[in-house]
C-alpha cells in the first residue's frame, strides 16, 4: 500500500497513470505469491547449488543497484 501511495503522487501523475501503477503492483504481488506457492517445486528442479547460485546473482544485482543509487 505504501508503494502505491509513493508511486501515485497526486501532483505529478494523472488518474490513468495511478491506476496503471496499481494494476502493475497487483500483478507483481500475484507473481510473487505464485513463486512462493511453488517454491518447493522450483527448489527441487534447480537444486541446492542452483539456489545458491541464484542467491549470489541476486545479491550482486541488488548490490549494483544500491551502488548506482548513491
Amino acid at each position: 500500500m505504501m508503494a502505491v501511495i509513493l508511486l501515485t503522487d497526486n501532483d505529478v501523475y494523472m488518474v490513468p497513470e495511478r491506476i496503471e501503477t496499481g494494476i502493475v503492483l497487483v500483478v507483481v504481488l500475484f507473481l510473487t505469491y505464485l513463486l512462493l506457492l511453488f517454491s518447493d517445486a522450483i527448489l527441487r528442479v534447480i537444486g541446492r547449488q542452483g539456489a545458491s547460485v541464484l542467491v549470489g546473482v541476486m545479491g550482486l544485482i541488488l548490490c549494483s543497484l544500491q551502488w548506482k543509487s548513491c
